[in-house]
């Protein structure tokens, strides 16, 4: 894939799959033999579908800002910023950064580094 195929494909992952919280679409964009990174967790594509089920349950109202989007061949990176309301009325915020590796136009391993940004809504 080229570099502007990539960007929009990540594009395409931030609005079909992430932004409406849709499990069904992580095979379209994720290897099934996915490896993801995430400080000691070792995160395979089920644990990605899980995750878009618990966030279905637990977050309304999702906002992305995407800060930087780079491609090179074969992989992309994302920076954003994320906003959700929780069941209890309280506003989640985190700043994040994504370093994705793609093998057959799909995405099959990753990084990522997260830190919650109480200030998000002054930074936004």
């Amino acid at each position: 894939m080229d570099r502007k195929k990539i960007k929009d494909f990540a594009l395409k992952l931030m609005h079909e799959v992430w932004e409406p919280f849709d499990d069904k679409k992580v095979r379209d964009f994720y290897h099934p033999d996915l490896v993801g990174h995430h400080r000691d967790q070792i995160i395979k594509i089920e644990d990605v579908e899980n995750r878009l089920r618990f966030d279905q349950k637990n977050f309304t109202d999702p906002v992305y800002k995407i800060i930087n989007l780079t491609a090179g061949d074969d992989e992309f990176s994302i920076h954003f910023k994320y906003k959700a309301q929780l069941p209890d009325d309280d506003l989640f915020q985190v700043e994040v950064m994504y370093f994705y590796r793609l093998k057959e136009d799909l995405i099959s391993e990753f990084w990522t580094l997260a830190s919650v940004d109480f200030n998000y809504l002054e930074k936004a």
